[in-house]
């Protein structure tokens, strides 16, 4: 995958999961986005976000990571 994706997971009650690969359209076609033909694919707008991103292995490692980005950019005080 090489343009921009963001992976959206939703855990239940139960421990379902609901996961959702979202990806960005470039702008020349925003205007008039072609229509799936998978009737599990569906096009929906999000607002303006901004995302950090990184890769560790370590999920305490990766948490850290986050956090440190996250304090840098005054997201979180």
């Amino acid at each position: 995958m090489g343009k921009p994706v963001s992976i959206e997971v939703k855990t239940a009650a139960d421990g379902s999961r609901e996961v959702n690969a979202c990806f960005f359209l470039p702008e020349r076609i925003q205007a008039d986005p072609p229509t799936p033909t998978d009737p599990l694919v569906f096009l929906s707008q999000r607002p303006t976000l901004t995302i950090f991103t990184t890769y560790v292995r370590e999920r305490e490692k990766c948490v850290c990571v986050c956090v440190k980005i996250l304090w840098e950019n005054k997201m979180i005080r």
